[in-house]
């Protein structure tokens, strides 16, 4: 999995070695990234843990609220890592024959999707034989977000995110 994860981190590296140097219309797709990078993590890392769990109804109930909380801001963040992705674009005739910023973006978050959804499938399955787990896809869910959140922030040096 460790291996699995630096591969994708690394493809987001790359497709965001270009955004460090901003064009100045990024402003506003940075405090939206800020706005919602601060909304995700204002929520803990395990949200539905004690009295919130206390069976699995419960705690399905509650992962199921903490994920509908979660949704939205991820796709704003995705949105404004988007915007900053097409600030930074070269134009072709600079890039040569690599692919635009944008292209990488899109082909990396279309990938990472596939990637948690089949995961946290994987996840879910492992300790059950065949049976699946609502509840362990659903906390694999929340975690993988938030460390997509975080891994795009970081590859992407938005290290004001940090304050």
């Amino acid at each position: 999995m460790k291996r699995l994860r630096i591969l994708g981190i690394c493809g987001v590296f790359v497709m965001f070695g270009t955004v460090a140097a901003q064009a100045p219309g990024t402003h506003s797709n940075i405090a939206d990234a800020k706005r919602e990078y601060a909304a995700v993590f204002s929520h803990p890392d395990k949200p539905c843990s004690g009295k919130d769990a206390d069976s699995t109804f419960d705690f399905e109930s509650c992962m199921d609220k903490e994920l509908d909380f979660l949704a939205p801001h991820l796709e704003a963040f995705v949105k404004a890592m988007r915007g900053m992705a097409t600030d930074s674009e070269e134009p072709p005739e600079a890039r040569g024959s690599y692919p635009s910023v944008l292209d990488s973006f899109n082909k990396t978050d279309a990938s990472w999707r596939s990637y948690r959804d089949n995961f946290c499938r994987l996840a879910s399955s492992w300790d059950n034989g065949s049976e699946l787990s609502a509840a362990d896809s659903m906390q694999c869910a929340y975690e993988m977000d938030r460390a997509y959140v975080k891994d795009l922030a970081h590859w992407a040096d938005l290290s004001i995110l940090a304050d």
